[in-house]
């Protein structure tokens, strides 16, 4: 039987296990590896926050497990991710056009090989990269060149 927390304790045992939790969960899709090469501190301007769109996405090594509430932008300089709930604990990202290998699609989804060489995986299905075309004015084709 575990013992009885005062309370306050129990709280911060909590938050501290559900940070520890999803910092491992980010760092088995290999964010943590990708903000070594590509962290920003770019703030999401009102211009820029307009283009963005928070979706459900798969961002892995192996191509399991999805994350939900990832903040995506095609922006001019390339593509923006960060987490919307977690975002003071975990980097923003701001990975250069140029550093996205390659990309492909499978079926309804795209594929983005993100670092180069490869680092991870982001799976988006063809609608959110649609809707993030449309709103940035940005085409993945003349942007991206798959080697």
């Amino acid at each position: 039987m575990l013992p009885k927390l005062p309370f306050p304790l129990n709280i911060v045992l909590f938050l501290a296990l559900f940070l520890l939790f999803f910092s491992w969960v980010f760092s088995q899709a290999g964010w943590y590896e990708l903000a070594e090469l590509y962290k920003t501190n770019i703030k999401l301007s009102e211009s820029i926050a307009q283009k963005t769109k928070s979706c459900t996405c798969r961002i892995s090594k192996n191509s399991t497990g999805s994350f939900k509430g990832i903040i995506i932008a095609f922006l001019s300089t390339g593509l923006y991710l960060s987490p919307s709930i977690l975002n003071t604990f975990i980097p923003s990202l701001l990975i250069p056009w140029r550093d996205i290998s390659n990309y492909e699609m499978l079926g309804d989804e795209y594929r983005f090989y993100l670092g180069n060489p490869t680092i991870t995986v982001l799976t988006l299905r063809r609608e959110t990269v649609r809707e993030l075309e449309t709103i940035s004015g940005i085409e993945i084709s003349d942007r991206l060149t798959n080697n």
